[in-house]
């Protein structure tokens, strides 16, 4: 708007709302939200769109001081007066924060609250990912090309199963980092048993059947914290060429959860998927792993408890 360089994404925020208006922002923001599905996430619907003041004419002479037309508050200083209004206290509310339902007038106040008080992870990235959605289409415009949307998480997932495939008990894994800081936003593992695939086998877990329940739930993750731009990763070769389309799912053991997988993954405006080896894919390996082996433990204890009968 007017091409000035701030040094930080904070710093852009203060200026544009300052310079260029509260009310605009809200609205691209709400803009934002709706064009991913999320609308409302961090903004409210404020009927107050749009509020300038011009203090200039507010000066008492029998007071001697510069008077808030909407509350009588007087100050010495005319920047004073501007900084008052400023702040939004008349204002309406126009963003919350999903961790603590806390209402805001700008957008800066409530980045300032995620950023101080960790309150919300998700409230925090969202509002990184708008601004820099906002500076790749202004460089798009600028250098009149075209732009691809940047990918806002990696999911990396595993499946494990313990000795023999298939197994009596198995694991999945699954880890979710952020694409901008590299933060881990979520992870986890299960612990898998036959039973959980009563189409399948009976009493037995196959590592297919393992891998698709660490994308599964790593799937689940990324849509739970509100990731829409996602790329996916893991080791089995299979699994990725399933969801890519280039290999027909057809096993019976697995066609439930390829279904599954597929489904969650309308969810998401882009979604890409790469092959990686196991070596390049150790934390995940590891979480399924650890189910698995917490399983494994789980069947001797149950074997030793029935005198040698499962």
């Amino acid at each position: 708007m007017c091409d000035r360089v701030l040094t930080s994404e904070s710093g852009l925020i203060m200026h544009t709302e300052a310079k260029h208006g509260r009310g605009g922002t809200h609205k691209a923001m709400r803009a934002w939200e709706s064009s991913r599905n999320q609308l409302g996430a961090l903004t409210l619907n404020s009927s107050n769109h749009e509020t300038s003041y011009n203090v200039e004419d507010e000066y008492d002479y029998d007071r001697e001081e510069w008077v808030c037309f909407q509350c009588n508050k007087g100050y010495e200083q005319q920047r004073h007066l501007e900084q008052h209004l400023n702040s939004g206290i008349h204002e309406d509310k126009r963003y919350h924060c999903e961790g603590c339902s806390r209402e805001f007038t700008s957008l800066s106040s409530l980045q300032q609250h995620t950023n101080s008080s960790a309150c919300s992870a998700f409230a925090k990235r969202l509002v990184k990912v708008a601004v820099q959605d906002a500076q790749d289409q202004m460089l798009m415009l600028t250098n009149q090309g075209s732009s691809s949307q940047r990918l806002e998480a990696t999911l990396s997932f595993d499946g494990a199963t313990t000795g023999s495939n298939p197994s009596q008990s198995g694991g999945a894994g699954w880890v979710l980092n952020c694409a901008y800081s590299n933060e881990e936003i979520d992870s986890g593992h299960e612990r898998l048993t036959g039973e959980d695939f009563h189409w399948g086998r009976a009493y037995q877990v196959t590592s297919n059947q393992a891998e698709y329940m660490g994308l599964l739930r790593g799937l689940t993750a990324a849509k739970t914290n509100g990731i829409r731009r996602l790329k996916v990763e893991g080791d089995s070769e299979l699994v990725i060429r399933h969801m890519t389309g280039e290999y027909n799912c057809s096993k019976s053991s697995i066609r439930p959860l390829y279904e599954q997988c597929v489904e969650l993954a309308e969810n998401f405006q882009v979604i890409e998927y790469a092959h990686k080896y196991r070596e390049h894919n150790t934390r995940a390996d590891g979480l399924a792993r650890q189910a698995a082996n917490e399983n494994e433990y789980m069947y001797d204890e149950q074997y030793q408890e029935h005198s040698g009968l499962w």
